[in-house]
Order: C-alpha cells, then sequence, then structure tokens
C-alpha cells in the first residue's frame, strides 16, 4: 500500500481550507449585495447561491478529512 506524507497532505489541506474560506466570503458578500440581487436576473442569483453551497460542502469535506488526517498523526 502506498503511504502518504501526512504531513504535507494535512499543509496541502490547511491551504484548501483557506482558500475555500475567502472564496466563501466573497461569495457571501456578492449574495448580500442587495443591488446584485435586484439588478440579476432570478437564474444568475439561484446560480450564485447554487455555487456557494458547493463551496460550503467543499469546505466541509476538506475539513473533516484535515481532522482525520490530523487525528491519525496524533494515533501514531
Amino acid at each position: 500500500a502506498d503511504l502518504i506524507d501526512v504531513e504535507a497532505e494535512i499543509s496541502r489541506k490547511q491551504t484548501e481550507l483557506a482558500d475555500l474560506e475567502s472564496r466563501i466570503a466573497a461569495q457571501k458578500k456578492k449574495l448580500a449585495n442587495e443591488s446584485f440581487l435586484q439588478r440579476a436576473p432570478a437564474a444568475v442569483v439561484q446560480k450564485e447561491r447554487d455555487r456557494l453551497k458547493e463551496l460550503e460542502d467543499q469546505h466541509a469535506t476538506t475539513k473533516a478529512v484535515l481532522e482525520r488526517l490530523s487525528s491519525n498523526r496524533e494515533n501514531e
């Protein structure tokens, strides 16, 4: 079985998590903009809401993987 470098993977997941957090913040800011909500077609607004949900799902998955990796590291 191939072994992964746990420390490198943890570092990579932490970077990925930080990136997702900044993208989520930007998406929330866009969706909080009344001007955008009033001017954009409903389909565009819904697409942006769907995108936010995707980012939040990716964040949850990445966070779970990171927690598992950290837990495995502590148990070694």
